[in-house]
């Protein structure tokens, strides 16, 4: 056999070597991490806020919502909110500049303290002061069955808050000035029924509110006071909380 031969048989051998023990033992490769399975029950962190309370186009924001889209919903709630403000304050009555019994904090503390000493049989369920008076919705512990039963709750509470000696001190109620101190009815609706409560009333004497009561002769003051009775007695039926 020639060298040229014996040369090209060796090498023949050895590429056929090489490729069987390529095929026999493969080169291991580098191995793959599993993926790593979120917890049970969590949700990936949303790009945004995925709900707005007020939207202009009254939908929901999208669940990836963009930054122009909620900066877009936010100028328009702060327009919305700017124009029903301005709606509001042209005929909500201002609270008074000094501070008397009549401010939120102190006209609650003075009504719940007034109720406990003097036993009124009546729950503080809602206080209102969205606006000057402060007013409250009183849920009686004596349940009216028919509409006679409710007339003489209503009566026996408005004497007994008229007589209570806490709450005259802290309005300021002299002999003659017991309307400062008053207890009406109102119905809630509440699913396919009415729920009755009652609405209360405290001013001090001294106060704007007090004096606008007693103006007579002038239909501007009058039909002003009438507009607010009727305003806070919408605002404590939308209030009044109905049982479930």
């Amino acid at each position: 056999m020639t060298r040229p031969t014996i040369v090209v048989l060796t090498l023949l051998l050895l590429a056929a070597g090489f490729g069987l023990g390529r095929w026999a033992s493969p080169v291991a490769l580098d191995p793959v991490a599993p993926p790593v399975a979120e917890p049970a029950g969590t949700e990936p962190a949303p790009r945004a806020v995925r709900s707005l309370v007020c939207a202009p186009v009254r939908r929901a924001a999208s669940r990836d919502a963009s930054c122009d889209e909620l900066e877009l919903r936010e100028r328009w709630c702060e327009t919305e909110l700017a124009d029903c403000t301005k709606q509001r304050d042209a005929v909500r009555h201002s609270w008074p500049e000094a501070e008397t019994v009549e401010s939120p904090e102190r006209w609650s503390a003075a009504v719940d303290e007034a109720f406990d000493a003097c036993g009124i049989d009546a729950d503080l369920e809602v206080i209102d002061c969205a606006e000057y008076p402060c007013t409250a919705a009183l849920r009686p512990k004596h349940a009216a069955l028919d509409a006679a039963s409710h007339e003489r709750e209503v009566e026996r509470l408005t004497n007994a808050v008229r007589s209570c000696p806490q709450l005259r001190a802290a309005f300021n109620v002299a002999n003659g000035q017991e309307d400062a101190l008053d207890v009406f009815r109102l119905d809630a609706p509440c699913g396919e029924q009415q729920e009755r409560f009652f609405a209360f009333k405290a001013v001090d004497t001294r106060g704007d509110a007090f004096a606008k009561q007693q103006v007579q002769d002038d239909d501007v003051v009058e039909r002003d006071v009438m507009r607010w009775m009727y305003r806070r007695a919408d605002d404590l039926v939308g209030l009044w909380p109905c049982p479930e």
